[in-house]
């Protein structure tokens, strides 16, 4: 997602390959969190203890902030790409009978719509997807994705072929 493939099998494969640096931010930021959060400065010579006190701003606001870092790293690059790995072998399948491709401010590009289901569906796409889909008038979109994170494999007017 930082290298602005949004789509297609490559994007799947450089979410997948984002773990091991999910992990290891998430590690960074759950032992900083802890470290703040339980460390207890030294004694001093008069026996009181300097710096990190029981209502530092540290220990109240960024401790708290560095786990809730920890946590997304886990789950935005971790925990979501590796449930889409046995996806990759099966992709789901579903059909937006509404649909839109916008742009934000930013320049980024997104598919949001409703499923067939009823159900809303969200995802980034790319530039590429953006300006093939943008002026489409059709009723509907099929796509084929990976549940996890949303990644739009393939889409089409027609229905994708079993």
């Amino acid at each position: 997602m930082l290298t602005g493939i949004e789509t297609g099998w490559l994007a799947a494969v450089l979410r997948v390959g984002s773990v091991p640096f999910g992990l290891l931010c998430g590690i960074l930021f759950a032992y900083l969190g802890l470290r703040l959060m339980f460390e207890r400065a030294p004694k001093g010579e008069d026996g009181r203890r300097r710096g990190l006190g029981e209502g530092c701003l540290m220990r109240g606001f960024c401790a708290p902030i560095l786990l809730a870092l920890a946590v997304g790293c886990f789950w935005g690059f971790a925990w979501a790409p590796l449930a889409d790995v046995p996806a990759m072998l099966h992709p789901e399948r579903t059909e937006l009978v509404e649909f839109e491709v916008s742009r934000t401010r930013r320049h980024n590009y997104t598919l949001s719509g409703t499923t067939g289901d009823g159900e809303s569906f969200f995802s980034s796409v790319d530039k590429g997807f953006y300006e093939r889909f943008r002026d489409v008038e059709g009723e509907s979109l099929f796509l084929e994705y990976l549940p996890g994170s949303n990644v739009v494999l393939s889409a089409s007017e027609d229905p994708l072929p079993s």
